[in-house]
């Protein structure tokens, strides 16, 4: 296998939808990082942003170290969900196969992502703790060291099923296509799907739920577009929103984020606003 070790838990082709157009040359894609706990601003390629030294590898006992299968299982659809941006940009709708193949593009960047990855981990690590039957399947799960690859390599490998299920879901729901406006452009985070139903805490969206009666799910598609999905009758369709329609839906997004923000624009206004404001909101099991 290939020593690549430099990993995006965040396409790459997805963050150059965020990038700000006035410092972007060529291939070389630049956006604004905001960090959530310490207030910092800066100015990253897309190339290092949204990037972990072997988040997708892979290592179990008395096998070669992996660093590929995730990388070359994920490589095909982003190809084909770039497409599908630039289809929606020229504002066509999607046909059918086009919808799946984004929803599953969805469905994975919810589930690859270090928080919902974090959270997975602390859950399996309470049923071991609290469940004898769960703890004593096999006696090797007594081995530490076997527990840290089903709790890591596992999960990741694991990450394949569950955002075919989640795709399954986030497929059959109506979408919004949802325009910014001029002055008011989406942002995208390290954590950039956000469900949740109306009056459950941030914090319990992952408890809610895609099959609850009233989720909403919103995904930012660049700083332009955006999917608001949802249970309601109807067909897919194009909306364009209101500056302060845009400004709620950046609020799910950031509330959404662990860590980073990334927007295509530099704001002091925004940080104190929003990202700051919103510091540990994101999402838990």
């Amino acid at each position: 296998m290939g020593q690549t070790k430099r990993h995006h838990f965040i396409s790459r082709f997805y963050l150059n939808g965020f990038a700000d157009s006035h410092l972007s040359k060529g291939d070389k894609r630049f956006l604004w990082m905001y960090e959530k706990d310490g207030g910092l601003i800066r100015k990253v390629s897309t190339k290092n942003a949204g990037v972990m030294k072997d988040f997708h590898t892979l290592e179990f006992r008395d096998q070669e170290k992996d660093t590929q299968s995730i990388e070359e299982f994920l490589s095909p659809l982003e190809g084909a969900c770039a497409e599908i941006v630039r289809t929606l940009e020229s504002d066509h709708e999607l046909d059918s196969l086009q919808k799946n193949q984004f929803s599953h593009f969805i469905a994975v960047m919810l589930v690859r992502v270090p928080n919902y990855r974090r959270q997975a981990r602390r859950y399996l690590s309470r049923k071991r703790e609290q469940d004898e039957d769960f703890a004593h399947v096999d006696s090797s799960f007594a081995d530490d060291l076997f527990w840290e690859e089903v709790a890591d390599s596992g999960w990741k490998l694991a990450i394949m099923d569950s955002a075919r299920k989640y795709a399954t879901l986030i497929s059959r729901m109506r979408w919004f296509i949802a325009r910014s406006t001029d002055g008011h452009r989406f942002v995208t985070s390290d954590n950039p799907v956000y469900y949740n139903v109306p009056g459950r805490s941030p914090k319990q969206a992952y408890s809610s739920g895609l099959l609850s009666k009233d989720v909403s799910l919103t995904f930012p598609i660049s700083k332009h577009l955006a999917v608001v999905a949802g249970w309601g009758n109807g067909e897919d369709c194009f909306v364009s929103l209101t500056n302060n329609q845009v400004n709620s839906f950046n609020r799910g997004t950031v509330i959404s984020a662990k860590r980073w923000v990334y927007a295509s624009f530099k704001s002091k206004t925004f940080n104190e606003s929003f990202v700051r404001k919103y510091a540990g909101s994101e999402p838990e099991f």
